[in-house]
């Protein structure tokens, strides 16, 4: 029924304006084989080979992995929040909690980038708002997925 000539590729992204400046954001592409085929050179452009993630499926798979990689990146966030409250509580330097965690099994690029903002208690948003992780979940949720406790 459509043309031929057209193809689609959806094709959310992720890494905020420092990784959009540098060419290395994260793609999450989801598209038939064909419209990946034709769009690879540009969406190889955009991003580096190591961040440039072909979701199979078909179109809207791309936004359905982006909608679960900001499920694990809200997460993180408040665990950040929430292990930084607990070391403070049990009367921790939060400063070397930071430390131990970013050098440790631990480690999450999240926690990495966000911690040194919390113990700053710097609130503003910058460039890359909370509310987007916001919109993102409700998204979801609204899509009727289910969750499985484990």
């Amino acid at each position: 029924m459509g043309r031929s000539d057209i193809h689609f590729v959806d094709c959310p992204v992720s890494g905020g304006a420092i990784r959009a400046a540098a060419g290395t954001l994260s793609i999450m592409a989801g598209a038939d084989d064909k419209a990946i085929e034709k769009a690879r050179f540009l969406l190889e452009e955009l991003t580096g080979e190591t961040t440039l993630y072909i979701v199979n499926g078909g179109m809207g798979q791309g936004s359905n992995m982006k909608m679960v990689h900001q499920v694990f990146a809200a997460i993180q966030i408040l665990s950040t929040s929430e292990g930084l409250g607990l070391a403070a509580r049990l009367q921790l330097d939060p400063h070397t909690v930071k430390d131990a965690v970013i050098n440790g099994d631990a480690w999450t690029w999240m926690f990495e980038n966000r911690s040194p903002r919390v113990l700053e208690q710097d609130y503003f948003p910058g460039v890359s708002a909370l509310t987007i992780i916001l919109k993102d979940t409700v998204s979801w949720l609204s899509s009727g997925a289910r969750i499985s406790w484990c």
